[in-house]
């Protein structure tokens, strides 16, 4: 910052020499000699040297560096020496963040090689079972303690391999990369509950829906998650979900309400993280990655969220968007 004060004001400006000198920590400077400036010919050829830097870096180009040799009666020697530690400085940045860039590609590979090299074993033990239940036959119906337990490894493989598929689309988020639009969310929302519809599942609309500056993708993905994790949870004499919205100065707030069995508040938070799960869930297999993918989602756009419940009085999850469009996070 102290720089950019510097180019703000004239480079003859006393006072910007002056505090240049303090923040540069640059020793016995004669104020009195720089106010006659160096030769013109001389002070265009490092003008020029300078702004051919600032070209660089404004290229994104933080290699160059500018040759420093203080003269105490040249004060754009202390812009130079000033360029160079910004130059500097934006670099090791620069170098940090394609660090990061391909520590997180390598680890989105390690998760795809790995998911698929445990779905391997997993698709040869689910043949092996229709296998089985072929060479049976009609065996299979006079030993029902047979056709159970190759029921329940089936059930198994099929829950490790929604499990690897939840990691791996977990291990994606980072890479959300659709830009924010603006957003009908009834439209939306009106498809999701269509695409939901079922016997005893009640979904309803119960406020005016906005229309929001968002990532489309990942607005249905948060919304499809809640609303999934609700039908799982609901009660089976009738799932009724209601979805609702309301507004601040600062955000939207939307929430998901269901008339559950409800969540004790000592999972409260617990329950957004990787595979945690209820301990009563009905008899449905769960993965535990839903409810974590919606937390990482609405946090990474600068959001929030929150759970509302009480044993046996259903659950509320409410989550907020920025309202003003610059706050949303890319």
């Amino acid at each position: 910052m102290a720089f950019e004060t510097a180019f703000r004001k004239s480079a003859s400006s006393k006072e910007v020499r002056t505090g240049l000198n303090a923040k540069l920590n640059i020793p016995n400077l004669d104020m009195q000699k720089m106010e006659s400036p160096p030769s013109s010919s001389a002070s265009d050829r490092r003008l020029k040297e300078i702004l051919d830097v600032v070209a660089a870096m404004a290229a994104l180009d933080f290699s160059k560096r500018l040759v420093v040799d203080f003269d105490p009666e040249d004060p754009l020697e202390a812009v130079a020496y000033g360029i160079n530690m910004l130059s500097e400085e934006l670099n090791s940045n620069v170098i940090e963040r394609r660090r990061l860039s391909d520590i997180n590609r390598r680890l989105e590979e390690f998760a795809y090689t790995t998911s698929h090299d445990l779905k391997s074993p997993l698709h040869a033990v689910h043949g092996l079972i229709g296998i089985l239940k072929q060479e049976l036959g009609d065996d299979m119906s006079k030993r029902p303690e047979v056709t159970k337990l190759l029921d329940m490894i089936s059930g198994s493989v099929n829950k490790m391999r929604e499990m690897i598929d939840g990691i791996l689309e977990y291990s994606r988020l980072e890479d959300v990369q659709s830009p924010a639009v603006w957003i009908e969310t009834k439209r939306e929302l009106t498809d999701l509950i269509q695409m939901h519809a079922q016997e005893n599942v009640n979904i309803s609309l119960e406020t005016t829906m906005p229309r929001i500056w968002y990532n489309k993708v990942a607005f249905i993905q948060i919304m499809d998650n809640l609303i999934t994790n609700s039908i799982k949870y609901c009660r089976h004499n009738g799932c009724q979900i209601r979805i609702r919205h309301k507004a601040d100065k600062r955000h939207h707030t939307f929430s998901v309400t269901d008339n559950g069995p409800g969540i004790h508040p000592d999972f409260h938070e617990r329950i957004f993280e990787l595979f945690v799960t209820l301990p009563h869930s009905g008899g449905t297999e769960r993965s535990g990655i839903g409810l974590a993918t919606v937390k990482k989602l609405v946090e990474k756009a600068g959001g929030a969220i929150r759970l509302e419940s009480e044993p046996g009085e259903g659950a509320t999850f409410s989550f907020t968007i920025p309202l003003d469009p610059e706050s949303v996070k890319r």
